[in-house]
């Protein structure tokens, strides 16, 4: 397994806390309703990385994946250990495998995240690791995989229902997955973390990101972020379009910020490590917007089909 490394500031960029979830309350009681998910995501590459070219989506540059399987219901993001630089391997190859293979298992009918994360790990032969980050919504319930420091928030209203927990050996080395054919000696898919939230509603927001979101953004300020956009009077993946933005833009200027007290700058201080200002990295923001179908007749909320992205 590879360390993190740590990244300098720069002055250019390019284009926490954990909370049990809370008591279920009426806004769930939906009946005839199927809940599901309208999305939208947004990558704000690290500067020095943000030129290079892959064969993978996303094409944007950066180490960072994603997918979106809006139809399935299912998400998920991952980060390429950038330690893995200092041996001349690219992780941002990994990641982007992890994801893909994720995305084509989903599509093939798996929609159990830590199936989905064990099924796509197995697959995976690029050399490098990754975080993973694996959700879903089913039967009116989140469940969600996460190993390592990647996350997701539960948001209603402007308020923090949930924050998943960073997965950690060690400060700054997150547990990790790597091709289980290679030498790198990663973690296992069965130690990721699993999530049920079965407070879900219509209306309700749920933002998944890389470390270079949650290193940089307070829950706060993303349910902030979050509420200004449904100010907006968009709905659906035109809301969740808008709020991933807006979240990755606001994001990437904090990382840039030497003055700002960081959440990563906290958790090191804790550590007893002297960390100034924001963390220069890769951001990825996949924001979820909470919607309903109903079941008998099949009309849905929405008024154009869903995608897959990559």
């Amino acid at each position: 397994m590879v360390r993190r490394r740590a990244l300098g500031l720069c002055l250019l960029f390019i284009g926490a806390f954990w909370q049990r979830p809370k008591q279920k309350d009426q806004l769930t009681a939906m009946t005839g309703m199927k809940l599901l998910l309208k999305s939208g995501a947004a990558v704000v590459p690290h500067p020095e990385k943000a030129d290079r070219k892959y064969e993978l989506p996303p094409r944007c540059g950066g180490e960072d994946a994603y997918f979106v399987e809006d139809e399935a219901g299912v998400l998920g993001v991952a980060d390429g250990v950038g330690g893995w630089a200092s041996r001349g391997v690219d992780p941002g190859i990994y990641s982007r495998q992890l994801m893909n293979f994720a995305a084509e298992e989903v599509r093939s009918g798996s929609l159990d995240p830590g199936v989905v994360l064990q099924r796509a790990h197995v697959r995976t032969t690029a050399e490098g690791s990754s975080t993973a980050l694996v959700l879903a919504l089913k039967s009116g319930k989140v469940r969600a995989a996460n190993l390592g420091d990647s996350g997701f928030l539960h948001l209603r209203r402007g308020e923090v229902l949930f924050q998943s927990p960073p997965q950690q050996h060690s400060f700054n080395f997150p547990f990790q997955l790597a091709a289980p054919s290679g030498n790198a000696g990663g973690d296992s898919p069965d130690q990721a973390d699993l999530f049920e939230l079965d407070d879900i509603a219509q209306g309700d927001v749920l933002v998944l990101g890389t470390d270079g979101l949650f290193d940089n953004a307070f829950a706060k300020d993303i349910a902030a972020m979050v509420s200004a956009a449904e100010r907006s009077g968009e709905s659906g993946v035109a809301l969740a379009e808008r709020a991933a933005a807006e979240i990755a833009r606001e994001t990437a200027l904090w990382a840039n910020d030497q003055l700002r007290v960081s959440p990563f700058a906290v958790e090191a201080a804790k550590e007893g490590h002297r960390f100034r200002g924001g963390k220069l990295d890769d951001i990825t923001v996949v924001v979820a917007v909470v919607g309903a179908e109903a079941e008998d007749s099949g009309l849905k909320t929405s008024t154009k089909p869903f995608l897959s992205r990559l």
